[in-house]
């Protein structure tokens, strides 16, 4: 039998299932055309998906984070077995202390951050994940795939050789200099070349981590680059547990240095007061106008090279010429750089609070350029992250069907009027003493909040009785507070002198069929207030669950 609502991913794995089994469905039955009778149990909420990857460029030894659901999957975990098994190009992904141990909250979309261990270089790296009971994820494609700018190049995930070090950085131009190149996912190249200064490097040996090479001899030196971009990535200098650094002194500090694949360090714990100083070059694909955007936690900057961003003569842009042109000082959650209700501010009259901390006015930027690019990021304790994105106008023509021109989808919900059961708790003469509700629960046992102070604010009174309607309704509730006047006028500023009545709304934010509470007592302890609650038959309603 199959029953309840069907989205784009249960339709996949339906018609999976219809061509596998060579079933007809009718009446919500799907029945299995055997000699015997069978029955076929289909539960789309057990099938799990994966949206994307961080960091869909990799090299061996990179930290990745992967952004899934497992859906119901989680009902088979288990203690003595793995939960899940991820595998990048058939080789495990995660340590098995992420999938082992893991605390995967079900039907919520979430983070999973695990080391990279396959070295064999490919544009094309299959991922599988496979989750106990329910078997292999789904895909979603649309958020997955990755395309450059003219979509001629589209992938899912791809494992590059990384370069960690190189011996010498200053040499003879009379070559014969021996260098070694100390790296990962060397040895599976068919040839390994080596160029300094544009003159050829001989390789007189290659291994999975190493390349050693004899620098030739050049009798014209290049003029010195006052600034060079390299290869694809962004250098994170990281001073982790260090306080007091900042981009001016951390050069002096303790520090780590790793390779970012784009401009994106996902959600992870691993760092506590904590500084990053992020560099590269940004690479504009297109003539036209760029707005950036940036999200991140704690707080972070961005850093440009903009002083004359049309200037033809120049490929690569000074970055002693960068200028500040987005400064977040407060965190926000991961990749939540986008306020569509205020987005579209008029550039010439920037009344936007956002613009300048969550995204840029728009910006005017040569295809082909090097744009220096700086972060800095900082971070205190709980989760950090940090991701920068781009949104482009181009003044060239491009493809209706490209990957970055997708319109955008309209929808239509019909739905109730929605309706919230709301109760009230009203407190007189409040004098900072003590109290307690007795909560008559669905099974007719009371529920003792812990201690109320009288006159507490709204926050304090959700944190005393969120535990009943948790309980009950699997929600905490909404608690607002308004205070009234001895002249009967109402009012925010609950420490009013004139306050003599403090009301509290209480809500259940989600439809509910009964009232949420049909007995409260109010027990006091140390106050004199005196305490009511009138249910929310007297005041509204919850409007009923939908059903079928």
């Amino acid at each position: 039998m199959i029953g309840g609502s069907v989205d784009m991913y249960d339709m996949k794995a339906f018609d999976s299932l219809s061509t596998e089994l060579d079933i007809t469905s009718g009446n919500n039955q799907i029945w299995c055309k055997t000699r015997s009778y069978c029955s076929v149990t289909y539960r789309w909420s057990y099938t799990p998906i994966w949206y994307y990857l961080s960091s869909p460029i990799m090299y061996h030894g990179m930290d990745v984070s992967l952004r899934f659901n497992p859906m119901a999957a989680t009902d088979y975990k288990r203690a003595d077995q793995m939960f899940a098994d991820i595998r990048l190009e058939g080789i495990r992904f995660l340590t098995t202390d992420y999938t082992e141990g893991w605390a995967a909250r079900k039907n919520s979309i979430q983070s999973v951050i695990g080391v990279v261990r396959a070295k064999q270089r490919t544009l094309n790296a299959e991922l599988d994940i496979w989750f106990r009971g329910a078997g292999y994820a789904m895909q979603n494609k649309e958020e997955s795939i990755v395309c450059n700018w003219d979509k001629t190049d589209c992938y899912q995930a791809r494992i590059y050789p990384h370069i960690d070090d190189i011996s010498h950085t200053s040499g003879s131009s009379t070559g014969g200099q021996t260098l070694e190149i100390v790296g990962s996912s060397f040895v599976h190249a068919k040839t390994v070349e080596v160029t300094v200064d544009d003159v050829v490097c001989d390789v007189t040996q290659h291994s999975e981590t190493s390349i050693t090479c004899v620098t030739g001899e050049k009798a014209t030196l290049n003029t010195p680059q006052v600034a060079y971009a390299g290869e694809h990535g962004l250098y994170r200098t990281l001073a982790n547990n260090v306080s007091g650094v900042n981009a001016d002194n951390i050069a002096t500090k303790s520090t780590t240095r790793t390779l970012l694949t784009n401009a994106e360090i996902a959600v992870n714990y691993k760092t506590r007061n904590a500084f990053s100083l992020i560099q590269g070059f940004y690479e504009a694909p297109v003539d036209g106008l760029y707005q950036f955007h940036q999200a991140c936690d704690d707080n972070c900057e961005l850093w440009l090279s903009l002083d004359d961003p049309l200037d033809l003569t120049k490929d690569v842009m000074d970055p002693a010429n960068k200028q500040r042109v987005l400064n977040r000082n407060s965190h926000s959650t991961y990749r939540n750089f986008y306020y569509p209700e205020n987005h579209y501010a008029n550039d010439t009259i920037p009344d936007n609070d956002e613009i300048g901390k969550t995204f840029t006015l728009w910006i005017p930027l040569v295809g082909g350029k090097k744009y220096y690019m700086e972060s800095h990021l900082g971070q205190g304790s709980g989760e950090e992250h940090w991701t920068v994105g781009v949104e482009i106008k181009p003044t060239v023509l491009i493809t209706a069907d490209h990957a970055h021109m997708k319109p955008a989808k309209q929808s239509v919900t019909v739905h109730q009027d929605l309706l919230r059961d709301t109760s009230q708790l009203r407190v007189s003469a409040a004098d900072q003493g003590t109290y307690r509700l007795m909560m008559l629960k669905k099974d007719l046992e009371y529920w003792k909040s812990p201690e109320i102070v009288s006159g507490c604010s709204a926050w304090d009174l959700r944190g005393k009785i969120k535990g009943f309607y948790s309980n009950q309704f699997g929600t905490d509730p909404d608690v607002s507070l308004e205070c009234e006047l001895n002249d009967g006028n109402m009012t925010l500023d609950c420490s009013n002198e004139n306050v003599t009545t403090h009301i509290y709304d209480i809500q259940v934010p989600r439809s509910i069929s009964v009232p949420s509470v049909l007995t409260v007592v109010p027990v006091q302890n140390t106050t004199s207030s005196n305490i009511d609650w009138i249910y929310s038959d007297s005041i509204q309603l919850s409007t009923p669950p939908l059903e079928g």
